[in-house]
């Protein structure tokens, strides 16, 4: 846990909790993570991905197991790139191979996150996406949204846009993920209503006079609401010098996601 003179931004933070590094032990422990999820059947299609979809890299300058024979592919010699590349790249671009065999659902998400947690990373995977977000509850809530089919589908695009826009490590996009933050609270009350016309405000106070939801509720989140779209908030002032930053970002992706799941229990009763 932190100090209090951590979080209150008296000391300097351990390094393994500083977003924009990498400790060699929690590096290691992620390649472990992958090398012992591979198997040797695997490497075939494992490598040929890795070239053509991560690397971008013509497929067939993958090692060949005879120095003068076309295809006969060397998969040992192939991995062992895939770890010099690993180990060669910076903190970011660990994390971009550790999206790359989560989303390919090669290593476990939930193993990643246990050795992320226990080295006390300031970041998890969420769906794919490496995310500085790690508090269990905040994760349930985000995961809960992302989980949604069929006719919340919008909501769930929504959500994941969000997430998309705060999870770019080298350029994050904190205005953009706070729209869609909001758009997702927003199209899950046009669902819950049937009302797909009318703006989130109008969408709150019918919920609040169908005894759906706390008139406390409908206050808070139409505020947060009115500042997205004033001229110095989000929606209609994508390019303007508002200043928004990850805690802002990350607080609309949590309590939005929040607030969209309590409106789906509410408006399915």
């Amino acid at each position: 846990m932190a100090t209090f003179s951590e979080r209150n931004g008296y000391s300097k933070l351990p390094e393994k909790m500083v977003p924009e590094s990498i400790t060699i032990a929690l590096r290691n422990l992620l390649w472990n993570a992958i090398d012992n999820s591979i198997s040797h059947e695997q490497l075939d299609d494992v490598t040929f991905s890795l070239w053509n979809d991560f690397y971008k890299k013509p497929i067939d300058t993958r090692p060949s197991q005879y120095e003068y024979t076309y295809g006969g592919i060397s998969f040992s010699e192939s991995w062992k790139i895939v770890r010099e590349t690993y180990f060669s790249t910076n903190w970011s671009g660990v994390y971009d191979h550790v999206e790359f065999f989560a989303q390919e659902e090669l290593v476990s998400t939930d193993l990643f996150n246990n050795i992320l947690a226990q080295e006390a990373a300031a970041y998890r995977i969420i769906k794919g996406q490496v995310c500085q977000i790690t508090d269990d509850q905040e994760l349930k809530e985000i995961n809960e949204v992302l989980e949604l089919e069929g006719q919340f589908r919008t909501v769930t695009d929504h959500i994941r846009t969000a997430l998309e826009h705060l999870s770019q490590r080298e350029n994050p996009d904190f205005r953009n993920s706070i729209k869609e933050s909001i758009s997702a609270v927003e199209s899950m009350a046009k669902i819950i209503t049937g009302k797909d016309k009318a703006t989130l405000g109008k969408l709150l106070k019918k919920l609040e006079s169908d005894g759906r939801i706390n008139p406390a509720l409908t206050e808070g989140f139409d505020k947060i609401y009115g500042w997205t779209c004033d001229a110095s908030g989000i929606r209609h002032a994508l390019t303007d010098a508002s200043s928004v930053d990850h805690a802002d970002a990350k607080f609309y992706l949590v309590a939005c996601s929040a607030f969209t799941n309590y409106l789906k229990v509410v408006g399915t009763k």
